[in-house]
């Protein structure tokens, strides 16, 4: 590990797409990418392989960089460890009262990196680094249609922050 922390990153790929998209463009800020890809690399940032798929997916600048960051190996989703860990999401979803079967059957479709994410952070003792945005009002009375990440990590007490957290943890100066 590059920067001497044992903590290690499972990365959303919103946390990749809005700084690709708003702030952090190649042109604008190469330094950042290229800190990024020293991370990803030296196993301090994980990547899911259903996060890499989604960003590969479209061919544009984003998806060329990862898939020339060397020595990435995208973490497989379907382990068993990962697998059960899933399970006791999905559950946790369809049982707590706080979401409704909408949110039920998004998260339980296979395509949906989400569930996933949280899942591997579980299994492997990760951090979740996201930029979703935790739902402030949620409770029995008022479920929700939409799961977000930063909710189901509280309730099963999985650390997940956003990308600048990461950055800071990792020492990164632009």
């Amino acid at each position: 590990m590059v920067n001497g922390s044992d903590e290690i990153f499972i990365i959303d790929s919103n946390a990749m797409l809005a700084p690709y998209h708003a702030y952090y463009s190649f042109e604008i800020a190469p330094t950042f990418w290229e800190i990024m890809r020293r991370f990803i690399t030296a196993k301090n940032i994980v990547v899911l392989d259903k996060v890499y798929e989604e960003i590969t997916a479209k061919e544009d600048g984003l998806s060329r960089w990862l898939k020339a960051v060397p020595e990435l190996e995208p973490l497989k989703y379907n382990t068993p460890g990962v697998v059960e860990n899933y399970g006791l999401i999905i559950g946790y979803l369809q049982s707590c009262g706080l979401y409704t079967n909408v949110a039920f059957h998004e998260w339980s479709q296979e395509k949906v990196a989400d569930p996933w994410i949280v899942a591997a952070a579980k299994t492997y003792n990760y951090t979740v680094i996201s930029f979703e945005n935790r739902i402030h009002n949620l409770s029995a009375k008022n479920p929700s249609n939409k799961p977000k990440i930063p909710d189901i990590c509280d309730q099963l007490r999985i650390n997940c922050h956003d990308l600048f957290y990461m950055m800071n943890k990792l020492g990164v100066k632009l």
